[in-house]
């Protein structure tokens, strides 16, 4: 049998790589601090048997196993299984971006894999002219993310607070279902010169990493996932 090259670009290192340390074993996206206090010990395997269990029973994920089946990937899907074994794992990390780690012999650490993108001033010429009248602080917290009224207020409050206008740093803010605050927006951006430095989409056209090169976008804000993390470090 020919042996085979496994690429797990989505997979964190720690999830594959022996650790030195048992303490480093702290579930993602627990709130647990690192290392891991012994107190909090039965807190981390709750979490652990709680996020196994809801994934098992998830219809979501189980529809979506189901279409890979159906069109000739067999299996659970990758980010819930024990990878196979192969001569030589490509990870798309570094070392210096994850948890203190032991990387096996047959484990390299190449850096974040991300595709080519259309340039924005090709893929949405009128953001790339937003974009050019000055430094830019964008946020994207991902396609599911939905926000409550506060959240809007807390966001567009929390920046007018900490940049002020005259500084010239501007804001764009990808919003799902930004139609259903519009009124609060209005209210919270009464003064003409705050209105012009937010830009508010429900969408935004470009590839966001297309927009992350731009050179006036100085910050980028997003949910913590592996790609945005990635995109943003590179």
């Amino acid at each position: 049998m020919a042996e085979r090259l496994l690429a797990l670009p989505s997979v964190g290192a720690h999830t594959l790589c022996a650790s030195t340390d048992s303490q480093s074993l702290v579930r993602l996206a627990s709130g647990i601090p690192f290392p891991i206090p012994w107190s909090w010990f039965l807190l981390n395997i709750w979490i652990t048997v709680r996020l196994v269990y809801a994934m098992a029973t998830s219809s979501e994920l189980n529809g979506l196993v189901k279409f890979r089946n159906k069109h000739g990937l067999p299996g659970q899907l990758p980010m819930t299984t024990v990878p196979p074994r192969a001569p030589h794992i490509i990870m798309s990390i570094i070392r210096e971006l994850d948890y203190p780690l032991h990387v096996p012999s047959n484990i390299g650490l190449y850096g974040p894999v991300v595709l080519d993108t259309v340039p924005v001033e090709v893929a949405d010429p009128e953001l790339a002219q937003w974009l050019d009248r000055g430094k830019t602080v964008m946020m994207c917290m991902g396609t599911h993310f939905r926000y409550t009224e506060s959240q809007v207020r807390a966001v567009v409050s929390g920046f007018l607070s900490a940049v002020d206008h005259d500084c010239g740093i501007q804001f764009l803010w990808k919003l799902s279902g930004k139609e259903m605050f519009q009124s609060l927006i209005d209210e919270l951006l009464a003064d003409p010169r705050d209105r012009e430095r937010f830009k508010i989409v429900d969408w935004i056209q470009a590839d966001p990493f297309a927009v992350m090169k731009h050179p006036n976008v100085i910050v980028s804000i997003h949910h913590g996932g592996a790609n945005s993390y990635y995109e943003a470090a590179w």
